[in-house]
């Protein structure tokens, strides 16, 4: 039984290093059950979200999705079947997660497969960021082991925004590529753009004005979090600190030109490190 936690926890603990090297850094620092358990519900996203973005026809994608709501379900009767499930039971009996936060996380998959989603309302947008992304959030604080529950999920929530939206400008030329643009109508709108299509909002002379407003409206994200973040003992949310300092640090060096000449940003390791060594020198400050 040893032997199969240790090959589990493996081969959840490969898919993290092979996937997200900003959680990575962020989530190694964690003691041994609370980074186990984080890797656990990151491995779990990775699948999800791979599916979701697969070629596979959408009644596969769903069926597939469907099936990992019902596997859930089935973690909290105990029942696993996997690698992953069995990581995952792990995490829910010693942290106690709430099953709403795995399934909104399924639900924002499936609201991604169902059809390709352009130029959302701002309410839309949020509410497709809480999901596939502060519903991760809300599960993490849990694992953090942060009391106030209301200020904890408050403060996932907004850093959820402001990672997804960073992660909507990095991918943003992909993304348009494939018909889809998650930038919020009322940004669109605002430069007269509602009648262009993904494909060509890059080539927009106005699209630079998008870009800044996108660019500011995900910046002040970050800034709810910050504020919320000072409520909160530091130690509980070192983890996650370093990852919005990654973020952040991604997104500022982020420019038009490098989403319009397909560019993804990347940090240096090096950067890396001196940002990470910074929050920990922070924290213990």
């Amino acid at each position: 039984m040893q032997n199969i936690h240790i090959e589990d926890q493996s081969s959840v603990r490969d898919i993290v290093k092979n996937s997200a090297s900003s959680f990575y850094w962020g989530m190694n620092i964690l003691e041994n059950n609370k980074k186990r358990a984080m890797f656990a519900i990151y491995a779990f996203c990775r699948i999800v979200d791979d599916i979701a973005d697969s070629e596979l026809k959408l009644s596969q994608k769903k069926h597939l999705l469907m099936g990992w709501r019902k596997k859930i379900s089935k973690i909290y009767e105990g029942v696993t079947t996997d690698y992953i499930t069995r990581e995952l039971l792990f995490a829910v009996n010693l942290f106690r997660l709430k099953k709403i936060d795995f399934f909104d996380i399924i639900r924002g998959m499936i609201k991604d497969t169902e059809k390709k989603i352009i130029y959302p309302s701002l309410k839309e947008l949020e509410k497709y960021c809480d999901q596939v992304a502060g519903a991760v959030g809300c599960l993490s604080v849990n694992v953090f082991g942060i009391h106030n529950q209301k200020i904890a999920r408050e403060y996932a929530i907004f850093l959820g925004r402001a990672l997804q939206c960073t992660n909507i400008l990095r991918d943003l030329w992909e993304d348009n590529q494939r018909g889809r643009c998650y930038i919020n109508r009322e940004i669109i709108v605002s430069e007269g753009l509602q009648n262009v299509r993904p494909k060509e909002l890059l080539e927009c002379k106005k699209f630079v004005f998008v870009y800044e407003k996108f660019f500011k409206q995900t910046k002040n994200y970050y800034i709810k979090a910050e504020n919320i973040a000072k409520t909160i003992d530091q130690n509980k949310i070192l983890a996650a600190e370093i990852m919005k300092s990654l973020y952040s640090e991604l997104l500022k060096k982020m420019t038009v030109n490098d989403i319009r000449n397909k560019k993804r940003v990347k940090i240096n390791p090096l950067i890396k490190f001196f940002l990470v060594l910074k929050e920990l020198m922070r924290k213990k400050n």
